[in-house]
């Protein structure tokens, strides 16, 4: 396989206007010809100047002769060596790097020239650096390699908030490890209040029933009502045909004569509270409130 490459001489501005006069033929290393000498195909650049495409075999080497021609020729010669050009190239490609498909830029002691318009850019970048790096404390925490106090105390800030804990949904959970919490003085007031009731089951009643009997209780509804029927009642009887009429339960024997609002007060605090458990009954409400205060005794009035 052949190569072909454009060549060209320079003659000298003397020698224009040769152009089917001037040739060129190829020489091998040891003076003999390779290639006869050709005026064909060559052309005129200008100036004493010309060229030609050259068709050069594989792996040749040796010189390019030019001549003008004529009586009193001038010649010019040209080294040609192919495999010592591609070793040229390939010692320096061979210097290249790269970064998937694009040549890797190294700078060995090279000056890169800037544009006016980078050194602009550049300059303002600096001035807004300094601008920020006067504002900054002058511990330097942000970008210091140089640990300070203020850097101290944020570790140890992140330290203690390192050990908390969140529930689902963000709010921190308490625990207690032998912690004492310390409760206000009203608090402390009520505990003790209900202490006291429970050392004291009578006053426990009477705490109780007042609280029971507090406007909108249900036994202040019960008592209302009550009252309104015993208004009603002849003689504060039911009827004169049943005045010895007796009333059985489980909790004893009445009759109506006997009927009287203690009697039926002692029975209704003498009865069992795990009789009367009916959802929404006053029974479930006083059970709810005698296990709350029970709960609360049995820690001894510590939460």
């Amino acid at each position: 396989m052949s190569l072909i490459l454009p060549k060209t001489c320079s003659m000298g501005s003397s020698k224009t206007g040769l152009v089917g006069t001037i040739g060129v033929a190829l020489l091998n290393p040891d003076g003999t010809v390779h290639t006869a000498r050709t005026t064909a195909g060559i052309y005129e650049i200008g100036g004493g100047c010309y060229g030609k495409e050259i068709t050069f075999d594989d792996n040749w080497k040796g010189s390019i002769l030019w001549d003008t021609g004529g009586g009193s020729p001038v010649y010019a010669t040209e080294d040609y060596d192919v495999e010592g050009m591609i070793d040229m190239i390939e010692e320096d490609t061979s210097k290249m790097h790269f970064a998937g498909d694009d040549i890797k830029a190294t700078l060995d002691g090279e000056k890169v020239v800037l544009t006016d318009a980078t050194e602009a850019q550049i300059d303002a970048i600096e001035t807004d650096t300094n601008e920020i790096q006067g504002k900054l404390p002058t511990n330097n925490i942000m970008g210091s390699s140089i640990k300070t106090d203020k850097d101290d105390e944020i570790d140890a800030i992140k330290a203690q908030t390192d050990k908390l804990q969140f529930a689902v949904d963000n709010d921190i959970k308490a625990t207690l490890d032998g912690e004492k919490v310390v409760l206000t003085d009203a608090t402390e007031a009520q505990i003790d209040a209900i202490e006291s009731d429970l050392n004291t089951p009578d006053q426990y009643k009477a705490d109780v029933s007042a609280l029971a009997l507090e406007d909108g209780g249900r036994l202040q509804n019960v008592e209302t009502d009550t009252n309104e029927i015993q208004g009603k009642l002849p003689d504060d009887k039911i009827a004169g045909s049943i005045d010895a009429t007796s009333l059985e339960s489980k909790h004893g024997v009445l009759s109506w004569e006997s009927a009287t609002s203690a009697n039926i007060a002692a029975a209704v605090w003498n009865a069992l509270h795990t009789d009367y458990q009916l959802s929404g009954s006053m029974g479930e409400y006083m059970t709810k409130i005698y296990n709350a205060a029970k709960k609360v005794f049995m820690h001894g009035g510590k939460v």
